[in-house]
């Protein structure tokens, strides 16, 4: 009886702790169902905003907009957090229906298989032609004969001497350009200051004449 009652301890023991490991676990499931939309919004309006900023600007700016507008889904409860936050759930919804696509037409493996032909044909028409040999060949003729023209005829030097000439010469007509007006301006205050002259004196002699 005594052992009887022992293992019914233990089974209850046992059941107990079953029962307090499968609430545990239910409140972590919880608890990640909470955090799991979140961070899915969060990711995927980095990387949506990342995409946009390498098109407009490279992966510098990929890396600074992606990041900023992670941190703002995450962090910003205004404006700005709320397009970012439309960003990402708009970016979900296209991976969604794009996993939807994929499973229904297989598009990843498809994909795969066009580049590994793709690949497979360049590899064999270079085995055949010997192309990549042959590019590098030309490439390295076309250095050597370059540097030899330059060597003759000093092209990089003529060219920034033609340069600096240009410049010079741009710089002469400014130049001549400010002379003539500041002598233009000159002869018009000239004549402007003559012709007061020419009135001033004319009102003389009319004043002496009445007088």
């Amino acid at each position: 009886q005594q052992q009887q009652q022992q293992q019914q301890q233990q089974q209850l023991s046992c059941s107990r702790m079953q029962q307090q490991q499968q609430q545990q676990h239910g409140d972590d499931t919880n608890d990640n169902k909470d955090e799991t939309p979140k961070v899915s919004v969060q990711l995927g309006a980095g990387i949506a905003a990342g995409i946009i900023g390498l098109f407009l600007g490279g992966p510098i700016v990929a890396a600074i907009v992606g990041l900023g507008t992670a941190r703002a889904s995450a962090t910003d409860s205004g404006a700005t957090g709320d397009i970012a936050r439309a960003i990402g759930e708009v970016a979900l919804i296209a991976y969604g229906k794009f996993q939807k696509l994929n499973q229904k037409h297989n598009l990843i493996e498809k994909g795969k298989q066009s580049l590994e032909e793709t690949w497979e044909g360049a590899k064999e028409l270079d085995r055949k032609h010997n192309i990549l040999e042959k590019t590098a060949v030309f490439l390295y003729e076309t250095k050597e004969a370059l540097k030899e023209t330059n060597r003759q005829y000093k092209l990089v030097d003529k060219a920034c001497t033609g340069i600096g000439a240009f410049f010079s010469f741009m710089g002469s007509k400014i130049n001549e350009r400010a002379q003539a007006a500041a002598a233009a301006t000159a002869l018009e205050r000239s004549n402007d200051k003559y012709q007061n002259n020419m009135l001033r004196s004319t009102n003389e002699e009319s004043n002496d004449m009445i007088g």
